[in-house]
C-alpha cells in the first residue's frame, strides 16, 4: 500500500504500511492518496443556475411592477384594479422560493467532500444577496408604513 510522490524524475510509488485503503489520514493530503476533487458538485451547479434564474426573475418583476405602477398612475388608474399586482406578487414569491431552494442547495454543495465548490459558493452568494435585497425592501416598506401611521 502506498501513495504517489512526485519527484523531478517522475512519479514514484512510496510504500507506507500504516495506511490502509479507504481510511483518511491527517498526514497526507488528498491529492497524494489519489482522491483529488474531480468535478463540480451537482447541487452546486443547480444552486448557481437556480439563483441566477430566481434573481433575474425577481429583479425583472420588480422593474415591471414599478413600470406598470407609474404608467397606470399617470393614466389615473390603480394597479390593484387590473389584477396585475396579484400576478406580479405570485411570480415574485415563486422566484423567492426558487432562491431559497438555491440557497439550500448551495450549502449542501459546499458541504460535499471531494467535489469542487466554485458553483456552490457562487450560488450561495447570489441567493443570499437576492434574499437580502428582498428582505431589505420588505423591511423598508414596513418602516415607511409605520412612519406614515405615526403622523
Amino acid at each position: 500500500m502506498g501513495y504517489g510522490l512526485w519527484h523531478k524524475t517522475g512519479w514514484h510509488r512510496v510504500y507506507d504500511p500504516y495506511i490502509r485503503r479507504g481510511t483518511p489520514t491527517l498526514c497526507y493530503p488528498e491529492r497524494m492518496r489519489g482522491e483529488a476533487r474531480t468535478e463540480q458538485s451537482g447541487a452546486g451547479r443547480w444552486s448557481f443556475w437556480l439563483s441566477l434564474f430566481g434573481g433575474g426573475v425577481f429583479s425583472c418583476m420588480l422593474a415591471l411592477l414599478s413600470l406598470v405602477d407609474r404608467w397606470e398612475s399617470a393614466r389615473g388608474e390603480s394597479i390593484d384594479t387590473s389584477g396585475l399586482a396579484t400576478v406580479f406578487a405570485f411570480v415574485i414569491l415563486g422566484s423567492l422560493l426558487l432562491t431559497v431552494v438555491a440557497l439550500v442547495l448551495g450549502v449542501v454543495g459546499t458541504l460535499q467532500r471531494r467535489r469542487r465548490k466554485l458553483f456552490a459558493l457562487l450560488g450561495t452568494t447570489i441567493s443570499a444577496v437576492v434574499l437580502l435585497v428582498a428582505s431589505y425592501g420588505f423591511l423598508w416598506d414596513l418602516v415607511a408604513e409605520a412612519a406614515r401611521g405615526l403622523r
